[in-house]
C-alpha cells in the first residue's frame, strides 16, 4: 500500500498523534546518536542498517505532522502557512 491509502501508526497502535509523535521524537534521538557511534566506530555495515532506519521514521514522522499537526497549526495560526517571499530561499 502507499502512503496515501495506509493508515498513520499511531492509529494502527491506538496511540494519540501526540503521543506517537513524542515516541518518535525519542526514536529518531536514539538512532542518531546510534549513526554516530557506529561512524566513530567505522561499523559499515551497522551504519547503513540504522540509516535506512532512520530515513524510514523521519519519513513516516514527517507525514504524521503533516497530516495531523499542520492543518491544526494553521487553522488556529492564520498566515503563519504563507511563504514571505522576502525570507524565501531562492534556488538557482
Amino acid at each position: 500500500m502507499d502512503g496515501l491509502t495506509t493508515p498513520p501508526r499511531h492509529i494502527e497502535s491506538g496511540l494519540r498523534p501526540a503521543t506517537h509523535l513524542r515516541d518518535e521524537h525519542e526514536q529518531l534521538e536514539r538512532l542518531l546518536s546510534q549513526l554516530s557511534e557506529y561512524t566513530d566506530s567505522c561499523d559499515a555495515g551497522r551504519l547503513q542498517e540504522t540509516w535506512s532506519k532512520l530515513e524510514n521514521c523521519l519519513s513516516s514522522h514527517l507525514q504524521t505532522e503533516e497530516q495531523q499537526l499542520l492543518p491544526s497549526f494553521l487553522a488556529s495560526n492564520p498566515g503563519r502557512g504563507e511563504v514571505d517571499s522576502d525570507r524565501a530561499p531562492t534556488h538557482p
